[in-house]
């Protein structure tokens, strides 16, 4: 699996928009940040997605 992330600013904030392929499958998702200040999924996604949210956040927090 390959991930492409695309920070984006918006009126709301940033915004990381990813984009991917698995299984064949194209897929797109959001990520913002909350209240809180951390990085979170912005649903809907595939199960599988959320499954590895913390490893798309620390993969965020090291790059950003």
């Amino acid at each position: 699996m390959s991930l492409t992330f695309y920070l984006i600013h918006t009126v709301k904030g940033e915004t990381f928009f990813i984009t991917g392929a698995k299984d064949n499958m194209s897929f797109a998702f959001d990520m913002r940040k909350n209240s809180y200040g951390k990085w979170e999924i912005i649903e809907p996604t595939p199960q599988w997605v959320k499954e590895i949210e913390n490893e798309l956040i620390d993969i965020v927090n090291r790059n950003y």
